[in-house]
């Protein structure tokens, strides 16, 4: 799952991924979380929705996380706050909406503000967590967005560069592909 970053950056950023049943933090299950250098996932099986894309997608996430924080230098925030609606700011954590059970939908509204996701109006940080998902699990569907949407694309296009920086093979050739999409 973390064969896409350069070997380097794994070793040098995470000293373990570990999985669990479950997580429970301030009576919330978490699907997964993290620190400055470990994942923590949660797999409770096929029936309850656990595939093998639910978990690349959750470890992609968590790892952006721990990519941001560890390299917050290489992340250019004022570009990507640039992109987001006038008067907007996030809700919080995230944590007070894991209840919802539509964190992963996205309507127009949503898309057209350049969120893919309801869940990513949370926080930065969660809204950092879905672009890299998309990013790294559905390329193709996220410059199909970001050529309709450009709040999307300024912050994807954010995104790629950032994780160009950090040495990540794919992200060049998807931000040469979301600056085509452009005005």
């Amino acid at each position: 799952m973390l064969a896409r970053y350069p070997r380097s950056l794994v070793a040098r950023e995470l000293s373990r991924v570990a999985i669990a049943g479950r997580l429970v933090f301030y009576r919330r299950d978490y699907g997964g979380t993290n620190d400055r250098d470990a994942i923590y996932l949660t797999c409770r099986g096929l029936d309850e929705g656990f595939d093998d894309a639910h978990l690349r997608g959750v470890l992609h996430a968590e790892f952006s996380s721990v990519l941001w924080r560890n390299h917050a230098d290489l992340f250019d925030r004022a570009a990507f706050e640039a992109a987001l609606p006038p008067d907007f700011s996030y809700g919080g954590s995230g944590v007070e909406v894991l209840h919802r059970r539509d964190l992963d939908a996205s309507d127009p509204e949503d898309l057209a503000a350049g969120f893919l996701t309801r869940y990513a109006r949370s926080s930065l940080e969660n809204d950092l967590n879905t672009l890299v998902r998309g990013m790294m699990l559905r390329p193709e569907d996220l410059v199909a967005l970001a050529r309709r949407h450009p709040r999307l694309r300024a912050k994807a296009l954010v995104v790629a560069s950032f994780y160009e920086s950090l040495g990540v093979p794919d992200a060049a050739a998807l931000r040469r592909r979301l600056a085509e999409t452009g005005d």
